[in-house]
């Protein structure tokens, strides 16, 4: 078996991730949440991944023809032997954990007996820690609402019956939902953003001439400089 992958110039998702540490608002991150589903959704039409397995066998069949990272693999294959396209869920779960907290799948800073992201993650969830797991340089600008739909969203993909797993169609939706509520919130950030600027503006001792961008005139001075010389 051969796999072929596309060059891509400007480094992975793993690279500006764990490599280049790029600097990624959460609202990119959920656009390339996005993004990322188009690229499975498309191995889907085409050749999905829970094709690598031949569907002729008995249940009982194992394939040892699996390719892929340890991590991702969803948990119910060393059960049954088999992968479905809830399979493909499982592992977009994950990666949508990689995003939200920028670790790895395997990550060996995690406790010495437990490298896996998911699990991670999923034991600080159930102990109500979910802002310990989020990457720090996002962790000001998530709106607690898309936070709190976000995590139930990786929750349902990392469901341990693939039956209770959402769809790759229906995790699309939930997470076009999430970017508008971001958006939302963003929106209104920046409006009291401005408008706690236009009142620090209106409290200083004197105004401003807009003409002269910044500048005042001699009218302008505080009566409290009135006949004292003013310093360049």
């Amino acid at each position: 078996m051969i796999l072929m992958y596309e060059y891509v110039p400007d480094g992975t998702l793993d690279d500006h991730l764990h490599k280049f540490n790029t600097p990624l608002s959460w609202l990119q991150r959920l656009n390339i949440c996005i993004g990322s589903w188009r690229g499975l959704h498309y191995l889907h039409t085409d050749f999905g991944l829970s094709k690598a397995c031949p569907t002729d066998q008995p249940s009982t069949h194992v394939c040892t023809r699996i390719k892929g990272t340890f991590g991702y693999l969803d948990p119910n294959y060393y059960a049954t032997g088999r992968l479905t396209r809830k399979s493909d869920v499982y592992a977009f779960g994950v990666v949508l954990l990689e995003i939200l907290c920028r670790k790895r799948a395997v990550d060996g800073s995690f406790d010495e007996e437990q490298w896996s992201l998911a699990t991670w993650a999923q034991d600080s969830i159930k102990e109500g820690k979910i802002k310990d797991i989020i990457d720090s340089d996002i962790k000001g600008e998530i709106s607690s609402k898309c936070l709190k739909e976000f995590v139930r969203v990786v929750e349902r993909c990392l469901n341990n019956n693939p039956k209770q797993r959402p769809t790759m169609a229906e995790v699309v939706v939930s997470l076009e939902s999430l970017r508008t509520l971001q958006e939302k919130f963003n929106n209104l950030m920046a409006h009291e953003g401005r408008t706690i600027f236009g009142r620090v503006i209106d409290m200083l001792p004197f105004p401003f001439n807009d003409e002269n961008s910044g500048q005042y005139s001699e009218n302008d001075k505080p009566k409290c400089c009135s006949g004292l010389d003013v310093l360049d």
